[in-house]
């Protein structure tokens, strides 16, 4: 909704339902988000109160101070090019986690992997797994002539696939770059459940309205232009962190920015 819509909004006569309990935020976020919102400086006053759990809220210097190697995660930031340096962080550690806005091709990989690995041990296969298995091996491993003359319905054993081999699946996927290769073995070491969703989510902002997580990770950097458009007009970048802020259930950890003159302001609530 934009400024215009919100005036409208706000303007309106009738009865007003106020929501007075969240079902979601935790006393200790609270607080701080009660703090962000009454900077809107036109908004219909309401109160509302925290559902009956303590949760946390911690302030921290870098993502590199947070432990996420268990739990479901949220990570938000004001722009999605700030995502960037978050995913080399979560592959450096060996977590398992999806940017909303990419297709993340480690996820194919790392199941084809697991797929290998159950058909090394007797597990058949359908024809989609032998396709994608067979999109991470060279000539050299896979006859991917077999794959014309299979049934798509059908199931087959390893030695009835065209496969020429029946090494662990970071040396069968000869295809594969080593990069991705090391983080999933790192993301296998660690434990991660690689056949379901990703526990760690990336996104902005923006596009996170209605969702929630257990943990929730806030940066407060912005960058040039959207700093300007906070100076020039607040209310739509308050609200917006507003939003950011509400997203957990449990745990809010918010970053410190790494230029005081270009963030959203959160040092009054430390």
């Amino acid at each position: 909704m934009g400024r215009s819509g919100c005036r409208f909004f706000i303007t309106q006569k009738g009865k007003l339902l106020n929501l007075t309990q969240s079902r979601r935020i935790p006393r200790a976020v609270h607080d701080l988000a009660l703090g962000i919102i009454k900077r809107v400086s036109k908004r219909r006053y309401k109160e509302w109160a925290p559902r009956d759990h303590q949760g946390s809220l911690r302030f921290h210097d870098d993502i590199k101070d947070i432990n996420m190697s268990s739990g479901n995660w949220l990570v938000l930031t004001r722009t999605r090019h700030m995502l960037e340096d978050i995913e080399d962080e979560m592959r450096e550690r060996g977590w398992y986690f999806e940017n909303r806005f990419k297709k993340m091709p480690e996820k194919d990989a790392a199941e084809a992997a697991l797929e290998w690995e159950s058909a090394r041990k007797g597990q058949p296969l359908n024809y989609k797994q032998i396709e994608r298995i067979y999109s991470y091996m060279s000539p050299a491993h896979a006859d991917k002539n077999f794959l014309k003359g299979m049934a798509k319905e059908s199931f087959y054993n390893l030695a009835d696939t065209g496969i020429k081999t029946d090494a662990v699946w970071y040396e069968a996927f000869d295809s594969l770059d080593f990069r991705r290769k090391s983080y999933i073995r790192s993301m296998r070491r660690n434990g991660e459940v690689l056949n379901q969703k990703p526990r760690i989510k990336l996104s902005t902002i923006h596009s996170v309205k209605g969702g929630e997580e257990d943990n929730v990770v806030l940066l407060t950097d912005l960058t040039t232009n959207t700093n300007r458009s906070y100076l020039k007009q607040p209310d739509d970048e308050t609200r917006l962190f507003y939003v950011g802020a509400t997203r957990t259930k449990e745990n809010l950890h918010i970053i410190r920015p790494k230029d005081y003159d270009k963030s959203f302001p959160m040092e009054d609530y430390e």
